[in-house]
């Protein structure tokens, strides 16, 4: 069991693995070129809304070619998906700059440094260890919903987030939740020089319901990818709901009474009535067109998806961090929170689509759908990989943290 445990995460840690270059050391609390004591170093903080070649223009040198640097940076990574609070270094040595890091996260570091031939890049190498942890319970009276009770149980609002996403198409957590359900949720904390600096992807998700349940496996079939027991994908095009939790309290209708104006118009979207500061998830990956006050929508975000496809969230308490218009969100990412700004009775989700430009009704649109199921050739040993996170789920749940932390594989 051990060799195939190594083999599901081959790829994962080869992807935050690479040779390390003898000319760069990294701490957590500094990044630094090997270089003489008068070297300077220039540092500057992503801020909202701003992207890396604009930070590039503010922290960098003039005689550094921005367009140039840039480019090599985005053969790295998706420099679009950078987000506020990462960092930028730029190393001048003798009125010359020898490198630049930017720093996503503690194990995400990437450096462009000049040669003779001009500009290279390279991934920085972290040491990374990866240490199982488990996260499980139960909905009950002190956790009446599944996303409170993940989080009491050593969770946040992204593993939650996660956690309904990729079940979403399996369980029906908005209306057949249920007191006694439980759920148990495999992840692995990373750790760098004994610091916290994050966490994997979900590696098994399993929900025990009387009335709804459903698991998730993550599984390196072409890439990581997370598939149902019975081998079907969690991955889809649309969420079935951009909440969960909640109710939906008025329908998509040609012709409704408007409780606040007093007279009939068309209602061109869903209401979930949900609490304020209920995460509000994006149905799918997109372009993010809309983002801060929209008169009687109150506090919106609109997001342009691929195939002609709009998606609205009005009425807003918050906007997300990050979450400005031109920069990118993924499915299931949290762009704002429940809240009743703008003309609104209470605290609730309008949610409409928009299909070439003409609203149609949501429900309809986010019926739910998988990709594409795992070839029957890999199934073998897709049935050892979760034969084997049940093995670590049970070892990993009799153990308390400071005994994981000494766990090795």
């Amino acid at each position: 069991m051990k060799n195939i445990f190594l083999l599901i995460f081959a790829a994962l840690l080869i992807s935050c693995r690479e040779d390390k270059r003898r000319d760069l050391t990294f701490r957590t609390d500094s990044i630094e070129f090997t270089k003489s004591p008068s070297a300077e170093t220039l540092m500057g903080i992503l801020d909202s809304g701003e992207y890396l070649s604009s930070l590039l223009v503010r922290v960098s040198p003039s005689a550094v070619n921005v367009g140039e640097v840039s480019l090599i940076f985005g053969q790295l990574f998706k420099t679009e998906q950078c987000r506020p609070g990462e960092s930028l270094f730029v190393y001048i040595e003798a009125d010359t700059v020898a490198g630049i890091v930017f720093k996503r996260k503690e194990d995400q570091i990437y450096r462009v440094f000049r040669t003779q031939s001009g500009w290279e890049g390279e991934t920085v190498a972290v040491d990374v260890t990866f240490i199982p942890f488990v996260i499980k319970g139960s909905i009950d009276s002190e956790n009446p919903s599944l996303w409170q009770s993940i989080i009491s149980s050593g969770g946040n609002d992204d593993v939650a987030a996660a956690f309904c996403n990729l079940l979403e198409y399996q369980a029906d957590f908005t209306f057949s939740s249920r007191t006694g359900d439980s759920f148990e949720i495999l992840i692995f904390k990373k750790y760098s020089e004994g610091n916290l600096i994050g966490r994997t992807p979900i590696i098994s998700g399993n929900y025990w319901g009387s009335k709804t349940r459903g698991d998730v496996y993550l599984f390196p079939y072409s890439r990581f990818t997370h598939f149902s027991l019975d081998g079907q994908s969690a991955q889809r095009r649309f969420l079935s709901s951009p909440v969960s939790y909640t109710r939906i309290s008025s329908g998509f209708s040609p012709a409704r009474f408007h409780p606040i104006l007093q007279y009939t118009r068309a209602h061109r979207g869903v209401d979930y009535s949900a609490p304020t500061g209920t995460p509000v998830s994006a149905i799918a990956s997109g372009t993010v067109t809309l983002s801060g006050w929209a008169g009687e929508a109150g506090i919106a975000v609109r997001i342009k998806h691929a195939g002609g496809v709009e998606s609205e969230y009005y009425h807003l308490s918050r906007i997300s961090d990050g979450v400005s218009v031109g920069r990118r969100v993924e499915q299931g990412q949290v762009v704002g929170f429940v809240g009743s700004t703008g003309l609104s009775t209470g605290p609730h989700l309008h949610f409409g689509i928009k299909i070439d430009g003409k609203h149609v009704d949501p429900l309809p649109v986010l019926e739910k759908a998988s990709g594409e199921p795992l070839p029957p050739e890999e199934k073998l040993l897709f049935k050892k990989a979760i034969r084997y996170y049940y093995f670590m789920g049970e070892v990993v749940s009799e153990l308390n943290f400071i005994e994981i932390k000494n766990f090795v594989f």
